[in-house]
């Protein structure tokens, strides 16, 4: 295009006269043109400062460049094959040249750089018998404790969970665990609550810290996380330990004492359009279950993604229901951290949050248990890819059944995933969903079980991507899987390695520092307690065939499916009505 351009110009006569174009290389031409344009005011200026060209970014150029065109042929004898030895500009020293200095020189010179290195170096860093304090020490297994979940109960109701470290012991993860979660936006006026609270997070001033993100940032780097569900969200930090006394402050005004300003929450909500739109078909699919299971008039049937602007979400609005679900429910806050002194975490949360009290609140932001309907819903909305998506599920147990590790197991052993995946091990590409749909079937383009888990009941089942005109052979793939469950056992192969993957992720998720911090949070805020890892293990390993098939019998024996289905192109009859689908179970 350079050389195109440089043409028409030449042939224009917009350089002058010649209608001869050379071409030389970039920095020859920078070079010329820049000693050509100097005037002599400027060379003055540049004798009393060498410096002073750098004033400059481009040369004021009045000529054009001078561009010069060869072709391969013309310089093929001139280019260097790496054969000839590099030449070594004029005047210039190789450090690196050994040449002409005996062994003995070289010996000289190499104690007299040990003898330099060793004075400046500084005693702090210099290697010795003790471990410098903060750091945990490297003993042999025998001499290792294991790590202990220790809880206490403040006299308003906050709990406090803690456990050390076993390594990593430089950092923390503290936090609250809190019962603030979309299933509580009751009025109309409070939808989107929970997704504007989670956007501002540590974004609003405090009467403290005009900008707590930079605050954080000023303790070595803290980051903070926030995380809102439909039942529970979080708020921690992740910092080294020797700040753990500063963040706390800023942890108790980001919660207790943030500046709601109208300004704010209006960006936030502008902020949850844009993201709507942009939000992941497998999302919206989600939203399309819990709408088909639940319905609109019921807690959990309600969307906890901000699909549609709410011109009565205000800022004051957005204040109360954090004032009557936070500031004003003590009972419900689990401060949590992964990392600390068990009585120092205990001081601290007395001393930032130990003045909260339980205030009665009206029944409207109550939990309200929900009762499953089962149903069908269809979504014309086009994905970016063409794709349509496909669910369907039925009731199981929540958070407080017994059949919540078995429906757990069964969720491993289903798998699943996308149709292209880049290989590696525990992907889950043995599987039975990738083995016998994802490679029986070429229009499948994604298949996977999925289960989501509440405080009354849950929703287990499979979804999937294809083809608009595939969407009902997919609806009735699960259907037969789902069936296949109900009256025949998986192998032993099967449930073995479904088990083991399990046990395996728990454990391997549970080294993280935030993990171990949301998993006491959660737990304690669930069930008044934490479970030890080796009773899950255990109820893991407790699992059989006949609990897998009998969970699924019950399923969809008992309770109405629910199918939901987001896409584009749809013609009319291309989904089977819900009644059909019923007697595909019966």
């Amino acid at each position: 295009m350079t050389r195109l351009v440089a043409s028409i110009r030449a042939a224009k006569g917009i350089w002058g006269p010649s209608s001869v174009v050379q071409r030389t290389p970039r920095s020859t031409m920078m070079t010329s043109t820049t000693t050509r344009c100097y005037s002599r005011s400027f060379r003055q200026e540049l004798e009393a400062d060498p410096l002073a060209k750098f004033k400059y970014q481009y040369p004021l150029a009045k000529e054009p460049p001078e561009i010069k065109q060869t072709q391969a042929l013309d310089v093929s004898d001139k280019v260097d094959d790496g054969s000839s030895p590099a030449k070594k500009p004029a005047g210039a020293e190789d450090r690196y040249d050994r040449s002409g200095i005996s062994d003995f020189e070289i010996e000289q010179i190499r104690k007299q750089q040990e003898t330099l290195l060793s004075k400046n170096v500084s005693s702090m860093i210099t290697p010795g018998d003790t471990v410098p304090p903060g750091v945990p020490g490297n003993l042999p297994s025998s001499q290792l404790t294991t790590p202990i979940t220790e809880l206490t109960q403040l006299d308003n109701g906050i709990r406090v969970v803690s456990q050390e470290l076993s390594s990593s012991g430089l950092s923390s993860t503290l936090g609250i665990v809190s019962a603030v979660g979309s299933r509580f936006e009751k009025h109309p006026s409070q939808r989107g609550a929970t997704n504007v609270l989670q956007l501002l997070s540590f974004g609003t001033p405090t009467p403290s810290y005009p900008d707590p993100i930079s605050f954080l940032m000023d303790l070595g780097g803290a980051a903070h996380i926030c995380d809102t569900a439909r039942e529970q969200s979080i708020h921690c930090i992740d910092l080294l330990r020797p700040h753990v006394d500063e963040a706390f402050p800023l942890l108790r005004e980001v919660l207790l004492e943030p500046q709601w300003v109208d300004d704010f929450v209006e960006q936030a909500k502008k902020t949850l359009e844009y993201q709507a739109e942009d939000a992941p078909p497998e999302a919206i699919l989600g939203e399309a279950m819990q709408l088909a299971a639940f319905g609109s008039d019921q807690q959990l049937g309600q969307s906890h993604m901000y699909l549609e602007d709410n011109p009565e979400l205000t800022a004051s609005v957005v204040q109360d229901f954090w004032q009557s679900r936070f500031v004003n429910n003590p009972k419900e806050l689990v401060v949590s951290c992964a990392g600390i002194e068990h009585d120092h975490l205990v001081q601290l949360t007395t001393d930032h949050f130990g003045h909260l009290q339980q205030v009665a609140s009206d029944n409207s932001s109550a939990k309200q248990a929900s009762e499953y309907l089962g149903g069908q819903v269809i979504l014309d909305r086009m994905a970016p890819d063409g794709l349509v998506r496909v669910g369907l599920g039925f009731k199981v147990g929540g958070w407080h059944s017994e059949d919540l590790v078995t429906v757990c197991v069964l969720q491993t052993l289903l798998g699943g995933g996308s149709s292209f995946s880049a290989g590696g091990p525990g992907k889950g590409m043995y599987s039975r969903l990738y083995r016998q749909i994802l490679n029986r079937y070429g229009w499948a383009e994604s298949s996977e079980a999925f289960a989501a888990f509440y405080d009354e009941l849950g929703v287990f089942g499979l979804s999937g991507s294809t083809a608009p005109k595939r969407a009902n052979d997919m609806l009735r793939v699960f259907a037969e899987h789902l069936v296949k469950l109900a009256v025949e056992p998986v192998t032993d192969e099967e449930l073995n390695r479904a088990k083991n993957m399990l046990r395996g992720n728990v454990l391997t998720q549970l080294e993280s520092r935030f993990v171990l911090f949301e998993d006491m949070g959660r737990q304690v805020l669930t069930y008044g307690h934490r479970e030890q890892v080796l009773q899950t293990c255990a109820k893991i390993d407790a699992v059989t065939k006949a609990d897998i098939k009998d969970v699924v019998m019950r399923a969809i024996s008992k309770t109405s499916p629910t199918c939901a289905v987001v896409g584009g192109e749809l013609a009319d009859g291309t989904i089977s009505s819900y009644d059909e689908i019923c007697r595909w179970f019966s």
